[in-house]
């Protein structure tokens, strides 16, 4: 398609999106999914934003705008023009995967002739997510209306108060608890009770007199021994906002057996705000936790804003950020708030900590580059980043956090 004239879109918008729109949306991205293509719930709720920014009745502005959301590989424009005049228009287009399942009779233009007004658009669907929060369904609902439940959550930088209900809070752990305790191990920074042989430390008398021994007597050297440095000091900071909303379950079980691990490990969740979860987690069966989480956290699902979030760990919690803390931040990196306060803030934290690790569940996926403008904004601050997976394949643990990864003592 050519491209679209810019002029046109600067009208001034006056009503609001009609709900029809935010529907055909949802299916318009279900469509995709059948036929190949990977489209997530956190891009549909891109389009929606998109769509406030822009004049939907220029069919052009609407295509561009749809595909720049959607669409991530160059490789997937053709099928994506291909799907998309199939579902708005009815035009048919050969697929060689043969699985476009959308009926001509049940395609309809782009969109009716309504102005858009971006402020009041963004009020209704924030209404109409409160009205629906907390209402997910079970494992094994329809695709759709879970969908469009998580459409009504808006990806954005405002915040909205919604709580989760967690589907699956039993599932197996003992491998999660293996691989918490292994990666614990390898971000140690203070030492534990066992002593080993070392060039620096305190005198080791047995084993000087040992040595002394093997030289007939003589003294050659002061053998000395030192405390293995085994314990780890861990602040876990995860992402509960609406972008990682398709993670929650993992993510619930990453902070329970996180926070009950070792009581040294503090676990924090964020969105648009911040918030400690330990006392809602310590000590308590993983039902009970999902149950006082689901109950206490009533910013699940928000928008964004890992600056702001950094920022008040740094206020209100900066005492947990020592040489021997390492910092873990789970999150996909779409920051939507101010780049300059992520940036100011990763800089204080990386000052005051021994590492910091991010863990991105997209990294996860063949091809991921951390492209975003939050990811590319944290990688100068950032010791090491991998995705989830680490958690649940040895060998990905290993490629990851291998030789090079090693316990350290705080810098003095």
């Amino acid at each position: 398609m050519s491209s679209a004239n810019s002029g046109e879109g600067k009208e001034e918008n006056t009503k609001p999106i009609e709900g029809h729109l935010l529907e055909r949306l949802v299916q318009f991205s279900m469509f995709l999914r059948e036929n190949g293509l990977g489209v997530t719930t956190a891009e549909t709720l891109d389009v929606v934003e998109s769509l406030l920014l822009i004049d939907i009745t220029n069919k052009e502005l609407f295509y561009h705008a749809t595909r720049a959301a959607l669409v991530k590989r160059s490789e997937d424009h053709a099928l994506f023009e291909r799907l998309f005049a199939r579902f708005w228009t009815g035009e048919r287009s050969e697929n060689p995967a043969g699985r476009v399942t959308q009926t001509a009779e049940d395609a309809e233009p782009p969109v009716k002739s309504v102005n858009v007004n971006p402020a009041e658009s963004v009020m209704q669907v924030r209404t109409q997510r409160i009205a629906a929060a907390g209402a997910d369904s079970p494992s094994g609902a329809d695709e759709g209306g879970n969908t469009r439940k998580q459409l009504l959550a808006f990806y954005s930088p405002a915040e909205t108060l919604g709580r989760r209900n967690f589907r699956n809070p039993s599932a197996d752990s003992a491998l999660l608890k293996r691989s918490l305790k292994r990666f614990a191990r390898k971000m140690a920074t203070r030492p534990g009770r066992r002593l080993i042989p070392s060039e620096t430390g305190d005198v080791d008398l047995r084993r000087t007199f040992r040595a002394g021994l093997r030289s007939g007597g003589q003294f050659v050297s002061l053998e000395r021994r030192r405390r293995k440095i085994s314990k780890s000091k861990i602040v876990l900071v995860c992402d509960i906002s609406g972008s990682m909303d398709s993670h929650s379950d993992q993510l619930l079980q990453l902070l329970y057996y996180s926070c009950n691990a070792s009581h040294r490990t503090e676990v924090f969740a964020f969105s648009t705000r911040l918030a400690r979860l330990n006392r809602y987690l310590e000590g308590r069966s993983l039902g009970s936790a999902s149950r006082l989480i689901s109950e206490n956290v009533n910013f699940w699902s928000s928008g964004t804003r890992i600056g702001s979030a950094l920022g008040t760990l740094l206020a209100e919690y900066g005492g947990s950020l020592r040489s021997s803390t390492v910092l873990v931040i789970v999150s996909d990196g779409w920051e939507l708030g101010d780049l300059g306060i992520l940036e100011s803030n990763l800089r204080s934290i990386r000052r005051s900590v021994n590492r910091i690790v991010w863990l991105n569940p997209l990294a996860d996926n063949p091809g991921y580059e951390p492209l975003t403008a939050g990811m590319k904004t944290a990688l100068p601050f950032i010791d090491v980043f991998a995705g989830l997976k680490i958690f649940k394949d040895r060998r990905e643990f290993e490629r990851v956090l291998g030789k090079s990864i090693a316990p350290q003592s705080p810098a003095i």
